[in-house]
């Protein structure tokens, strides 16, 4: 039996071993291809996001490398302007602000260490792209509420705590406002309330968020607040759009109302962007419809869960939009609750053979709002 086993072996040998070497060269090309596809993956996911500054985010707040941390007073160039929309003059603007550990749309890719950071806040008088703290004079009768809702809070027990901003005070610092851990993804929540006719004065609230000093490729986030009034034609309407740097709009309506427009020049095309945050927002109480073209793009999976949006008094859920041939998703709204949502599309697919434009990708969106008062419902992008 040995024999006959040698005499097996030695007749194949020789193609034992010649397998044995095309294996040998093989096996680590297979290994060196699937860790390229992965890396190579990995790298398109992360590059949603720009750069790892993004993994300290906001809602409301951008990145702005050149703020100077040392002085609040100091920064004198307007930051990015937010307009929070009210329905008269009458009434209070309230805005919910957020600061996260991770990339807004993806709360899987927080970032790698705990982040502590500080809370600056201002009043300020603007005067074309200079602001300067403003004195109790310009201030007025006017104010702002701070309510903070932050992970350091939570942790101590309490629910918030709220700071106010007025001609007798008008700035304050929260020093190490939140130490939101490397092993959570973590949202902080801050509440905007402003007083009627806020900012009709010329006077902004003025937001800053400085992260700890030795973190790598985080930046402080601010933005300038005031509040605006929907005219009438749009006093109950809501609308979405794509919110990258070289998609954001400059809208300019009919009525003179001041609106919230870009100082972003980017040309940046939707080619050179693996995912797209996308906003909506508006005035008024109903319902919005959110439908999308399935065979090109994909909606973040924790849009609705991150919200909590509800239809009919039960969660929202993703479901087959008939009308379309795409999928949708349904849920309340109501802007003297909420005002504004953030979400985020991704490819579905590999990247298209021709290169889409803005208007493109925006045709592959719908979204309606059907008003709770019975009046006739509007969409933004009409789809096919």
């Amino acid at each position: 039996m040995k024999e006959k086993i040698k005499k097996l072996f030695g007749r194949y040998a020789a193609a034992y071993i010649a397998v044995l070497l095309v294996l040998a060269l093989v096996i680590p090309g297979i290994i060196v291809i699937a860790e390229f596809t992965k890396s190579d993956r990995t790298k398109r996911v992360i590059g949603t996001y720009g750069d790892i500054g993004s993994m300290f985010s906001s809602n409301y707040l951008a990145n702005n490398m050149a703020v100077d941390t040392s002085s609040l007073a100091s920064n004198t160039t307007v930051g990015t302007r937010r307009y929070v929309y009210v329905g008269s003059a009458e009434s209070e603007g309230v805005a919910q602000v957020t600061v996260c550990n991770y990339p807004q749309g993806n709360s899987s890719l927080r970032y790698d260490s705990d982040i502590t950071y500080a809370l600056y806040a201002m009043l300020v008088k603007i005067d074309g792209s200079l602001q300067n703290t403003a004195t109790a004079s310009e201030v007025g009768d006017h104010w702002v509420d701070i309510e903070f809702n932050d992970s350091k809070l939570k942790a101590a027990g309490h629910e918030s705590d709220t700071h106010s901003l007025s001609g007798s005070s008008v700035s304050m610092i929260k020093n190490d406002i939140s130490t939101m851990s490397k092993l959570f993804s973590a949202t902080d929540v801050f509440t905007l309330t402003f007083s009627p006719g806020f900012g009709s004065n010329g006077v902004w609230l003025y937001l800053l968020a400085v992260p700890q000093a030795g973190l790598s490729g985080i930046h402080p986030l601010d933005a300038v607040f005031r509040t605006a009034v929907r005219s009438e034609s749009v006093g109950n309407a809501w609308h979405g759009y794509f919110n990258e740097t070289g998609a954001l709009r400059a809208t300019s309506e009919a009525s003179g109302e001041e609106s919230e427009s870009s100082a972003e020049t980017s040309t940046a095309q939707p080619a050179e962007y693996d995912g797209f945050r996308y906003t909506i927002e508006g005035t008024g109480e109903g319902t919005c419809k959110l439908s999308w073209d399935t065979g090109h793009i994909a909606l973040s999976e924790i849009f609705a869960l991150y919200n909590d949006l509800t239809h009919n008094g039960a969660p929202a859920t993703i479901s087959a939009d008939t009308e379309l041939g795409w999928y949708c998703i349904e849920f309340d709204v109501n802007s003297d609750v909420k005002s504004r949502y953030d979400t985020q599309f991704y490819y579905s697919r590999d990247y298209p053979s021709t290169p889409w434009t803005w208007s493109e990708l925006s045709g592959f969106v719908r979204l309606t709002f059907t008003p709770s008062d019975g009046s006739s419902a509007s969409s933004t992008a009409p789809g096919p």
